[in-house]
């Protein structure tokens, strides 16, 4: 066949050509488009899992608990804490200004990660109403503290919980922890004025906080009322006896000195400006 009779024939051919071309351009860039889909696809996935695995990170990230007890003066909120810390009394009452108490403590069940629990011993009188407020806003968790022979020390309490869920609390807050301690259990017989019940049904059916009657004086159910309150905050450290006894060696040695004898000298304490 002439060459004059082949190139209508080829042009008429060209068009059919043209769309196999553009179809099979066509499917081959389609597994292009799907890999770049899955590319995005397991990219946002693989944020997803980090920004999960962030939110996890931050949420244990944590290392310092500032626990602030408060109450009215002479209910025993130092001797508690020296009972805790030091396993020991003071024999003499002395007013306190304020006190920060530190000590690290281990994590149940890991004992080579250390959290520094830090106790704040309040004033007991309304002397420092600006102080009470930085307390209310810094701290981690609170001890509110009475003594079962004084009413008066109970409505004081009642008032600090108002502060507190004023300054605190709003719909969409997390409750934050407070424990309620009934201190001096040891009392003699007719001298308890707050009836343990009375007190019980208040704070834990009424203001669903954690209640805690114990006595410092004797040690009785003072661990307890960390252990609420750590409960409270989804710390969970060490408190057994044979861990807090180790702690408490750890603690320099007070000196004998007759001034110093009579009031248990507070360790690892600072006044805070």
């Amino acid at each position: 066949m002439s060459a004059k009779l082949l190139m209508p024939l080829m042009r008429k051919m060209s068009p059919a050509n043209s769309v196999v071309q553009k179809s099979t351009e066509s499917l081959s860039s389609t597994p292009s488009t799907t890999s770049s889909s899955s590319s995005s696809t397991s990219s946002s996935s693989s944020s997803s899992s980090s920004s999960s695995s962030s939110s996890t990170a931050t949420l244990f990230s944590k290392d310092r608990y500032r626990l602030v007890f408060m109450g009215s003066g002479g209910v025993g909120k130092s001797a508690l804490i020296s009972r805790f810390l030091y396993d020991s009394f003071p024999l003499r009452y002395k007013p306190t200004v304020e006190d920060m108490h530190t000590t690290e403590m281990s994590l149940v069940g890991d004992e080579a990660q250390e959290v520094t629990l830090e106790l704040l011993d309040t004033s007991g009188s309304m002397q420092f109403p600006a102080m009470q407020a930085l307390h209310v806003a810094r701290a981690d968790g609170f001890v509110l503290v009475y003594s079962v022979t004084d009413p008066e020390s109970f409505e004081e309490v009642r008032r600090l919980r108002d502060v507190i869920l004023a300054a605190r609390c709003s719909d969409d807050d997390v409750p934050v922890p407070i424990v309620i301690v009934g201190n001096k259990t040891d009392c003699a017989a007719g001298q308890q004025k707050v009836a343990s019940i009375t007190a019980e049904t208040i704070v834990t059916i009424d203001w669903e906080h954690g209640f805690v009657e114990s006595s410092a004086l004797s040690g009785q159910h003072v661990a307890d009322i960390f252990r609420e309150l750590l409960k409270q905050s989804r710390l969970e450290l060490d408190l057994d006896d044979g861990a807090m006894e180790r702690r408490r060696r750890s603690f320099p040695v007070c000196s004998d000195h007759p001034k110093r004898r009579d009031f248990q000298r507070k360790r690892n304490s600072c006044i805070i400006n």
